[in-house]
């Protein structure tokens, strides 16, 4: 099943409509200007990075490279839950990849075949 591709105009008109908080943001004055369009920026980043990677994934369909993305994102999941709590990263960095690491690997144990 193919999904259709998006145009480089739908991307365009999607990333126009941040425009709209931003204006809002600027006519109240509200100090968050930059952090939101920071924000926007590392999550298109971010979004693009993981569909290469997904796509090289689908590609392969290796499983090493399933649990190293899984794992990848756990590590990166718990380091930013810490820190942006801004807590000592050194003795809770541990803490929450238990949490965050059960769910996956016991859907993915249920659902193997």
């Amino acid at each position: 099943m193919a999904t259709p591709a998006i145009p480089i105009s739908g991307i365009f008109f999607a990333f126009l409509l941040l425009a709209i908080p931003v204006f809002v943001m600027h006519k109240t004055r509200l100090p968050m200007i930059r952090e939101t369009v920071w924000s926007f920026l590392r999550m298109s980043i971010q979004l693009g990075l993981a569909g290469i990677f997904l796509t090289v994934l689908f590609e392969y369909n290796n499983a090493f490279l399933n649990v190293l993305w899984l794992c990848i994102m756990i590590t990166v999941a718990a380091y930013e839950s810490v820190r942006k709590q801004e807590l000592n990263i050194r003795k809770l960095y541990l803490r929450p990849l238990l949490p965050l690491s059960l769910p996956p690997y016991s859907v993915s144990s249920i659902l193997r075949p």
